[in-house]
């Protein structure tokens, strides 16, 4: 093995690297990339409680709900008590957060396609389901 060239979980890290640059370049400080995952799950999906959220935006239960806490307190998102259960809160943008999205929008997708810009374009989409491949577990979920 070539060093750590040949370390596929180095060359993972390498490339999230290169995509947290790429973000900064293009999305700048207004969102990270975990906080534009919540707030694009939300608005796919509004009323999302966070076990529901975490699911969907691929983070555990804690983190989830450190994102949504700092997205509520920025004004971004909206949480109240769910109408079937009180110890539970449903999720959802509020117009700042709308705005939000749709502002950095285009900057995510600039950062994905600039990432692959390396990767020939007939090549992309299995490079996309082999990706897909390791983030899901063995039993399907993704943690």
């Amino acid at each position: 093995m070539p060093g750590l060239s040949g370390v596929a979980a180095h060359l993972v890290r390498r490339a999230h690297q290169r995509h947290a640059r790429l973000w900064a370049e293009e999305v700048g400080g207004d969102l990270t990339p975990p906080q534009y995952g919540v707030l694009q799950v939300v608005a796919d999906d509004p009323g999302l409680d966070l076990t529901a959220l975490g699911r969907r935006a691929a983070m555990d239960r804690t983190t989830v709900g450190r994102v949504a806490d700092r997205l509520v307190a920025a004004g971004l998102l909206d949480r109240r008590p769910h109408p079937d259960d009180r110890r539970r809160a449903t999720i959802s943008l509020t117009d700042a957060g709308a705005t939000m999205l749709a502002r950095t929008t285009p900057g995510a997708a600039a950062a994905n396609r600039r990432l692959l810009d390396a990767v020939p374009a007939d090549q992309r989409d299995h490079l996309h389901d082999l990706l897909a491949v390791l983030a899901h577990e063995p039993d399907g979920s993704v943690q």
